[in-house]
């Protein structure tokens, strides 16, 4: 027990002596570490993973069909924004909004 105690106490001084020569020990707090590796995989991840409302996710794969021979054009375009107002019960702005947010998320690397 007194080489368990012994073996702490040098821990503890010698984590105190380096606090007190400005190096900075925060990166040992594992409640610290945590949080920063959680918040780094939600910068560095794919945006696309991060959609939980349904109605995003369909609107996503109805771009991403579009898009699959290559760009839209201005008919599929249309054709998808009429599909919108009709099918989720939108005006014409909120289907231009998520029309623009479903094709920036297939946009993102």
């Amino acid at each position: 027990m007194h080489i368990v105690l012994g073996l702490l106490g040098s821990i503890v001084t010698i984590l105190y002596l380096l606090d007190r020569m400005g190096i900075d020990l925060g990166g040992l707090n594992p409640f610290y570490w945590q949080r920063r590796r959680t918040w780094a995989k939600k910068y560095q991840g794919d945006p696309i993973y991060s959609v939980e409302d349904p109605m995003h996710a369909a609107a996503i794969l109805i771009v991403g069909a579009a898009k699959l021979a290559g760009d839209l054009s201005a008919e599929q375009k249309r054709v998808a924004l009429e599909q919108f107002e009709s099918s989720f019960s939108l005006d014409s702005r909120a289907a231009s909004e998520l029309f623009g947010s479903a094709a920036h998320l297939l946009g993102a690397p």
